[in-house]
């Protein structure tokens, strides 16, 4: 008797249940129409390997291995448009300028240092809306100071990058008893050179010096 009163219990549990969800309301979606389906050009097809103009020849590198050029590009509208308009500089064996992002005349660009071997590619991001003008190599030959160019109120002013090739890292320009910046495209730059190693100068124009300044042309700068 008791099983009984109890199978009974468990039936009526039952068909309440199902009672129960088959009244529920449906909510029927949409299917949401992919953003993408009428680009023709994904950004999922952009290859791993791209090729690079580089003075008459190709300069094959991989994407991946270059972080911010590969999020660039993975987020340009047209990426094979961006692709026509990267452009590669030789600075030494193995090491390439890479420019990108230009403006409509193609002379102001964001700039990627690469270092690319048999093993895999190094890249350092090195400048921003800017031109490359010169790339000057320490007397051992392990750093190389990069000068980089812009228009600001009617001259030109420079921006200097020194990289350790060996860390592929940038290192830092200091001297204390400097009062002001000259070298983050504050003033123009007319001369530059490496003293040794670890040391280098600069001259700039008399007339962008303070008052106090004057005659001090040449600034020294350790690394």
């Amino acid at each position: 008797m008791n099983k009984l009163i109890t199978t009974c219990v468990l039936c009526t549990l039952l068909i309440t249940g199902c009672s129960s969800k088959e009244s529920s309301p449906v909510s029927v979606k949409e299917p949401e129409q992919d953003a993408d389906q009428h680009n023709p050009e994904q950004s999922d097809d952009l290859p791993d390997m791209i090729s690079i103009p580089l003075e008459g020849e190709i300069l094959e590198v991989h994407l991946p291995s270059i972080p911010l050029l590969d999020m660039y590009l993975h987020t340009s509208e047209s990426y094979q448009q961006e692709l026509n308009h990267i452009k590669a500089i030789p600075v030494s064996e193995n090491l390439y300028l890479v420019s990108y992002a230009c403006d409509d005349s193609e002379t102001l660009c964001s700039h990627i240092l690469i270092h690319k071997e048999s093993d895999g590619t190094m890249s350092l991001p090195v400048a921003d809306f800017s031109t490359f003008h010169e790339a000057v190599f320490s007397p051992s030959g392990q750093k190389v100071l990069l000068q980089f160019v812009r228009p600001v109120n009617g001259k030109e002013v420079s921006h200097l990058v020194v990289i350790d090739l060996n860390s592929f890292e940038q290192l830092s320009l200091q001297n204390e008893a400097l009062k002001r910046d000259v070298l983050h495209y504050q003033t123009s730059i007319l001369e530059k050179e490496w003293v040794h190693d670890t040391q280098l100068k600069i001259k700039i124009p008399y007339d962008e010096f303070p008052p106090d300044d004057k005659g001090a042309q040449w600034i020294e700068f350790e690394l």
